[in-house]
This record gives structure tokens, sequence and C-alpha cells, in this order.
């Protein structure tokens, strides 16, 4: 990736720069640089700068100035749009005019590379606040993989072998720490390119020089389409709980905001996505307080064009410590936990993401890692007895939780890669193979058959069904899936059969079994029984996929089953505000035309909106506390009709 680099020289007249940056591209970073006129005796904390770039139709973005050594600052964004930018900084300390007021202007023209994030947009949440999409609205699958110890293990060289193995097989995110969430030692870690993390073992000193190397990450995984997902602080070596967990010495509070600026400001204009914390359960308010703030931080210093979440314990969501009021949190994450069969939470903690108001989309973060020990924590020293966690385990878990609702994507992980296991320092967790080895686990080239099924069916237009299941013979959760058209079941060998009800389908759907580990396909009849009540049983002792399809050439005139149309509404997040959220499921694209009444019969509100799959929120006005009575008349575009009603309290 090529950043454009521009220097600012020591004035505050307007400086025009439009020659220097004809080679600005959308989406790519341009970086600006200033020379200080001061020198601070801590440049992290001494003075803070802030550089606002202005661009087509007086679009503003904020991002925070950082520095990169001596007296050098820098400031770094991405252009969203073609056209002329221009920016202008602001420092704290407003005698320094090698910060305080410089100007300038950015010529940036369209991308024309090979980037789908910079061809398209950098992710944001769909529209109904489901699933993510580029920004140019289009639905983007985030399939990711741990790694998250590379930046102070890895070389250059690794780097690249990895990178071009996860983009051949279709992976478009990657999980680093900065520093690492393994070691403090005490006071940082050193890379393999010899840089420590801090300098003078000061946590408020941060080394630049260690931040060149994850630059290159950073810009190495981007040219290859991936996104990187980075932790600027594992959530353990904070001083709230480091020192009783015997991680050494602690990180400050302060210090922790320190690097959420500073880390937040120097990848402002990459395509990152931040995790905040890590690995741990927010249950203390003073904690939960401070991971919000820590997660306002990075989103101000990186012009808020970054989605934003938090990383949970095992058996553990975000959506149980943040919910209505954190809008920082762009998007809810889930831990299910490394059990070789799929623990409980794989989809219990998607239904409970995907049930949490407001709506966001949901991402199964960390689920059983390849090559682990089956409870991994009961073998650290004594592994008689203990087993790995195979491919097809890792399958059921991303099958049981997208189709339970975490329909972000799924979160891959490999028992070697996610430590960066090397010869000379495997971590131990029954590390037995390298990162460079285990890059060729079968599971990871399965993992390219879930995304590539994921994007056939349309993942994005699914949300659970388990009303569709009537009998279910197994030992573990059998997920499903669908709208008006197609249904996804996920048989696991634990499953021995089931009966489903597809008479939302019409009648004559086709059947289809599809082989998860290779995408193989083999069709099914029902024997000219028509669709309705099925009877399943998998078509051997693997697990599969299976898929029923309504038929292309039957044009559906039947009713909307009532569990095809929901609707809720609740006041927030005042309870005395007069606009009642109302969200509408629907199963099928159409228009919704929403009425409200008092219990008098009279209309006092009225609302057409077009929707588009899964949910759709409405703000109702309500007038007075009360009880009213609402109407949805539902005109799919297929040509169907439904309407439904209900009562509903203002308070």
């Amino acid at each position: 990736m090529k950043r454009v680099i521009i220097l600012a020289a020591l004035m505050t007249l307007p400086l025009p720069l439009a020659g220097l940056s004809q080679d600005a591209r959308v989406y790519q970073p341009v970086e600006v640089t200033f020379t200080s006129s001061t020198t601070y005796d801590n440049p992290h904390r001494d003075v803070q700068v802030d550089v606002y770039f202005t661009g087509p139709g007086d679009r503003e973005i904020q991002v925070a100035g950082f520095w990169n050594g001596g007296r050098t600052y820098q400031a770094r964004f991405a252009p969203p749009e073609a056209g002329r930018w221009s920016f202008r900084t602001q420092a704290s300390d407003s005698a320094n005019g090698g910060l305080h007021h410089q100007e300038g202007v950015i010529d940036v023209a369209p991308y024309t590379g090979d980037d789908p994030f910079a061809r398209k947009g950098w992710p944001r949440l769909s529209d109904d606040r489901r699933y993510f999409v580029y920004d140019d609205g289009d639905p983007v699958f985030l399939l990711g993989d741990w790694a998250a110890e590379m930046v102070w293990k890895s070389t250059e060289q690794e780097v690249d072998v990895y990178l071009a193995d996860r983009k051949a097989k279709g992976f478009n995110v990657i999980y680093v720490v900065a520093m690492s969430h393994m070691y403090i030692r005490p006071r940082g870690v050193n890379n393999r390119q010899g840089q420590p993390f801090v300098l003078n073992e000061d946590f408020s000193r941060l080394n630049p020089r260690y931040f060149d190397y994850l630059d290159r990450i950073v810009e190495k995984a981007n040219e290859a389409g991936i996104m990187v997902a980075v932790f600027p602080l594992w959530g353990r070596m904070i001083e709230f709980v480091a020192e009783e967990l015997g991680y050494g010495v602690p990180v400050t509070v302060e210090e922790g905001l320190l690097w959420a600026r500073y880390m937040g400001a120097r990848y402002a204009g990459h395509n990152v996505m931040w995790i905040v914390a890590g690995d741990w359960k927010y249950e203390d308010p003073e904690q939960q307080q401070y991971w919000a703030e820590f997660g306002r931080t990075l989103q101000a210093a990186s012009g808020a064009m970054h989605l934003t979440s938090v990383h949970a314990s095992g058996y553990r969501g975000s959506f149980l410590y943040y919910g209505m009021d954190d809008e920082w949190l762009d998007f809810h994450t889930y831990t299910a936990g490394h059990y070789a069969e799929a623990s409980t939470y794989t989809w219990l903690g998607a239904q409970k993401g995907y049930d949490a108001r407001p709506v966001r989309p949901v991402l199964s973060l960390e689920s059983n890692f390849e090559n682990l020990f089956h409870n991994f924590w009961l073998h650290h020293e004594d592994t008689t007895g203990a087993r790995r966690i195979q491919a097809e385990h890792v399958r059921a878990a991303a099958y049981q939780g997208i189709l339970s609702g975490s329909l972000g994507g799924f979160t891959y992980g490999a028992n070697g890669i996610w430590q960066w296991s090397m010869p000379w320092l495997m971590s131990g967790f029954g590390a037995n193979r390298t990162a460079l080895e285990a890059l060729h686990f079968p599971g990871s080239s399965q993992m390219t058959v879930l995304k590539d099924l994921m994007q056939r069916y349309e993942w994005y237009t699914l949300r659970p069904l388990p009303e569709l299941i009537l009998r279910a013979e197994t030992e573990t959760n059998l997920p499903v899936a669908g709208n008006f058209t197609r249904m996804l079941a996920y048989f696991s060998p634990r499953t021995t059969s089931a009966t489903l009800d597809l008479r939302v389908l019409g009648s004559n759907p086709t059947f289809t079994w599809v082989n998860p580990s290779n995408g193989e396909s083999i069709p099914f009849s029902n024997k000219g029984k028509g669709g309705g009540i099925l009877s399943l049983q998998a078509p051997d002792d693997n697990d599969w996929l299976f898929v029923a399809e309504r038929s292309a050439d039957v044009l559906a005139s039947i009713d909307l089953e009532p569990s095809f149309l929901k609707v809720w509404a609740n006041n927030a997040p005042n309870p005395f505000t007069e606009r009642t959220t109302l969200y509408l499921t629907v199963p099928e694209p159409g228009v919704a035309v929403i009425s409200v009444f008092d219990v008098l019969g009279r209309r006092i509100d009225r609302q057409e909106i077009r929707t588009t799959f899964i949910t759709t929120q409405a703000q109702l006005s309500v007038p007075t506390a009360g009880l009213y009575v609402y109407r949805v008349d539902f005109a799919a575009a297929s040509g169907r009709t439904y309407r439904t009603q209900g009562t509903m309290i203002s308070l």
C-alpha cells in the first residue's frame, strides 16, 4: 500500500499542497507530517494535536495526531471520497507554531486497485443493523483468523507467507494484539526487530519504532484485502486486575487511555477494527465505565471511521455488559469457549446477541481453536487423556453460531497461529506446530467452504427460526435459519433425526444436503410428497447442512405465518419519551404501513416504510402515556400480503 506523505511547513498561513498529493487515493492512508517547535519531556502526555480534514460537501473528519519520534508529529486519515480535501490543526499548546494552526490541501483520486474494502468502502452496519456491509451497501461476511502474538514474534517474511495463505482461503480479517496478550516482562516485550514496546520501561512512553513493524503488518494485510482487528491493550493487564493475576507491573488507567489515543491516531488511515480489552468479564461498574471510555477514545482519535466492539471471556458476550446507551459499541461479540463438541454458548451466545436491544450485528469472536486441547485449561501441565479439537468441531461451532443469529460472520483459530508459535517459543497450550505449519490444518480450508456457502445462500437474509423444529433427536443444538424462500439447518454428527415444518416454503420446494467439509451437494427427493412436514435423517454419520428452497416456478400466494411477521415496541432510552421505537421483523423486502390508534380508535400516527430483510425500526409518535393499538399492513415484493396488530404501552 502506498502511503502518501505530506510535509507541513512551520507556518500558520494556508499551505497549498495539491502538487504534493496527486497520488492520494480513496480509502488509502494519507500521512501529514509536522515538526514541533518545542521538545517535550513526554511527547504522548504533554501535548495533544487534533487535525480536521474537510472534504466534498463540507464533510469533516477529525483525527488525533501522534508522536513519531524526535520532534516529528503526524496525522493519518483515509479519504472516503474523491475530490479536494483540506486540513487544519489545533494543538493543546497553542504557542507551538509547528503543531498549531497548520493548514493544507490534498487532492484525492478514485481507487483503482484490487482491495474490495478500498473499492467498495470500509465496513459499516447494514440498514437493519443485523450484519456488515461495505460502505456501498453490498453485504460482507467477516471471516476472521486469530494471530494475536504475531506483532512481536513474527518476521516480515513470515507475515508474507501467512497473509498469502489467508487471502487465498478468503479470510478478510486477522486479529492481533498490539503488544502481547501473554507476556508483559515486566514492562512490555521486544519485537523480532529488536524494538521495545515502550521507552525507558515506562508505559506512558510508547516506542514509535516498535509500531513501525505493526504499520507494515497492517499495510500488507490491507493490500491483500484483509482488515486488521487490533487489541490495543489486553484486559488482564490493566491495573484493575493485573496484579492479582500475576501479570507483573500493570498498566494504569491513565496509561491505557494514552495507548488508546496513540493507536487510534496511528491507524486512523488504515482499514482496522478496534477490539476493546480482551478476554475479561466486565462485571464491575468501574471497569465497564473505563472500557467504554477506552472505546470512545479509540473512535475519537481515529475519526469514528472504524468498527469497535469488546471481547469478553468464555461463556460471555458484550451484550451482558453494554447496550442501550453505548453508542461507541458498533456490534456484539461473544466467546463460546474451547470445547471439542461445541459448547452450548456456541449457539446460546448468538441467540442472546441476536435478541439484545437495540439491534446490533453479532460476531462469533472466539470459539474452539483447531488442534487446541479440549478444555485446554485443564491440560497446562498434565496432558494425560487430553484430546485435540478437530476440524469437524470447528465447523459445528461456525454453523451453529451463524444459523443461531451470528450474522456478522465467524472467527477461526488454530493452535500454533494464535500465539504465533516458533521453534524458540511454542508458548504452551499444547502447541505442536509452528505458526507456518499450522496454516495447513484442514479446518482453515473448510472456512473457505463456509464463507462460499454463506454467500451462496445469502446468509444476511436469514434469521433464526427454531419454531420450525417440530422434533429433534440430538445431543446438541439443531440450528435452523431462513426466510420466506429458503431454510438452512445444520445437522451435527450428534443429531440423529429431526422433523421440520416447511409449509412456509409452499409446495414442491427443492431439498439439498451439502457437505460442509468440501461444499459438495446431494439432491434429496421428498418422493412426491411436496413440502409441508418433513422428517429428516442425515445421509451418514458426518455433519451436513440441509437446504430447502422454494421452487423458482412457484409464485407463492399463501399468507405469511404469524411467526414470520414479528412486532415489538419499547420506549428507550428515556421511559418518558414521546417517541416509541417499534421493531418490525419481515421475511423479505416489501412495504410496511404502520398505524397507531388510541383506545377510542382515533389514528394518531401513520408511517409507510420500505423494508429490507430481517428487522426494520420505526419511530412512532405517542403523545401521552397510555395504552395504544398498532396495526401493520405488510405488502411483500413477491405479492404476498399480511396484516397483524397488537397493543403497546407508553409510560
